[in-house]
C-alpha cells in the first residue's frame, strides 16, 4: 500500500548556532508523487514547504501563524527517493530561510514569514 508518510526521512541532524543542516531521503512512496508527474515523479514545491515549516518548527520556536513567503526559488526536480541536504535558518524572530540541496547544487530556496498576531 501506498505509505502515506507525509514527511521524510531524517538520517542525519546538525545544528550550527541558529542553523540546523537536516539529510533527508524523500521517500521513494510518498502519496505526493502519485500523478505528479506520471512518469517522471517529482516533490511538488509545496511540500517542500511545508517540509521546511514542519521540521523547523521542531528545532526552532517560531510565532504561531504563517504569514508570507518570499524569495521561493525552484531550480532542480526532487524525485523519490533522493538523498537532500535542507538547511534552515532562523534568522529575525519570525524569519525562517530554507535551502534544499543535492549533491551541493541548490534545488530549491525561499524564505517564510511567521506572526504573532492574527
Amino acid at each position: 500500500g501506498a505509505a502515506l508518510q507525509p514527511e521524510p526521512e531524517i538520517l542525519a541532524r546538525h545544528r550550527d548556532g541558529a542553523t540546523i543542516s537536516l539529510q533527508l531521503r524523500i521517500p521513494a512512496d510518498l502519496i505526493h508523487f502519485r500523478g505528479h508527474f506520471p512518469g517522471f515523479p517529482l516533490l511538488p514545491g509545496v511540500v517542500q514547504v511545508d517540509w521546511a515549516i514542519l521540521l523547523a518548527r521542531r528545532c526552532f520556536d517560531l510565532p504561531g501563524n504563517f504569514q508570507r513567503l518570499s524569495a521561493l526559488k525552484f531550480m532542480r526536480v526532487l524525485q523519490p527517493g533522493a538523498e537532500v541536504t535542507l538547511l534552515l535558518e532562523q534568522h529575525a524572530a519570525g524569519e525562517l530561510r530554507f535551502r534544499y540541496q543535492e549533491h551541493g547544487q541548490v534545488c530549491s530556496s525561499g524564505r517564510i514569514f511567521f506572526s504573532h498576531g492574527a
